[in-house]
């Protein structure tokens, strides 16, 4: 009976062990505990406020982009701005060296060359009265031209007239006036 008895021994232990098991821990197991409840609940929040983050982040980054952007816009401006600073004085000092030749020149020349760089009109004045002073200009004989004769050049002399290249440039009506 030694055997039987341990073997029931070791039988009537495995129940009762099983029984308290059953009863004990794995109902504690099943249910839930407070604690739990309360770590599914803050997962939960955390989740909701994990999403909200992301997607405020996807945000930022898009106005970060933008801003990205809108800065090399700027920075392009500015060198625009720049060139055309620069553009603008090179023309201002040109046009102050036209204004300064213009008022060394004799006569109406002057003004119309002073009214032309400040922008006025100069319709009025004719091409004839201005009275340009021939200093590098070499005299050419207008008489080899055929219909020129020294009495057609003498008069075109006297008008200023002295060169072909001004010749070309006279109008026809100054030239039909003389």
């Amino acid at each position: 009976m030694q055997w039987s008895s341990l073997f029931i021994g070791i039988l009537i232990g495995w129940l009762i062990e099983w029984l308290i098991d059953w009863v004990y821990w794995r109902k504690k197991a099943a249910a839930p505990s407070e604690l739990q409840i309360q770590h599914a609940e803050e997962s939960a929040v955390g989740e909701d406020e994990l999403a909200t983050l992301q997607a405020e982040l996807a945000r930022l980054q898009s106005v970060e982009d933008e801003l990205a952007a809108s800065r090399q816009e700027a920075d392009s401006l500015r060198a625009q701005l720049a060139d055309a600073n620069a553009e603008r004085q090179n023309l201002s000092v040109r046009l102050e060296r036209i204004a300064a030749s213009a008022q060394k020149m004799p006569g109406q020349l002057g003004a119309a060359l002073t009214a032309l760089a400040l922008g006025e009109s100069v319709a009025s004045v004719k091409r004839s009265e201005f009275v340009v002073p021939v200093e590098a200009e070499a005299e050419d004989d207008l008489t080899m031209i055929e219909g020129i004769g020294p009495k057609i050049s003498e008069l075109m002399n006297e008008n200023g007239i002295r060169s072909f290249a001004q010749l070309a440039d006279a109008e026809v009506e100054d030239l039909r006036a003389i």
